[in-house]
């Protein structure tokens, strides 16, 4: 974590002597690209505490935020991503009528998009095996 937020720390602070020596138009895109890193330095920071839990029970949870109650998941499936490229996959989770709970894809750490299904499947694998549930590929 200190190496990432150092590296972009470094990057502001290269950004921003650009922006300082540049009197044209480049400035604004300096300004702005050391602005963005400045929020994805926040946004890394602030996730780093994030957890993808499973308690006990089968009460899954990503950070403070419960993404299923206790017993409530079915079975563990690798489906077709929503969103990224043709082929590209998520790890869901299957609760009562068929409802599907996405993993979040929010933090740094953390994404449940993977690129192919051999690469979703032990993850999957361990978080069914956790939630003492079967994991199910639909194509």
């Amino acid at each position: 974590m200190a190496l990432l937020i150092g590296v972009w720390a470094g990057g502001i602070v290269l950004f921003m002597y650009l922006a300082a020596l540049t009197e044209s138009s480049f400035r604004i895109i300096f300004l702005a690209l050391a602005g963005l890193l400045a929020a994805g330095t926040v946004w890394a920071w602030c996730t780093r505490h994030k957890l993808l839990t499973v308690e006990p029970g089968g009460r899954l949870c990503y950070g403070a935020r419960e993404l299923c109650a206790a017993g409530a998941v079915r079975t563990v499936r690798i489906a077709s991503a929503r969103t990224g490229e043709s082929g590209d996959c998520e790890v869901c989770l299957e609760v009562d009528q068929g409802k599907r709970v996405y993993l979040p894809s929010t933090s740094l750490y953390f994404s449940g998009c993977f690129k192919m299904r051999a690469h979703a499947r032990p993850f999957a694998e361990q978080l069914a095996m956790a939630l003492g549930v079967e994991v199910t590929d639909s194509a």
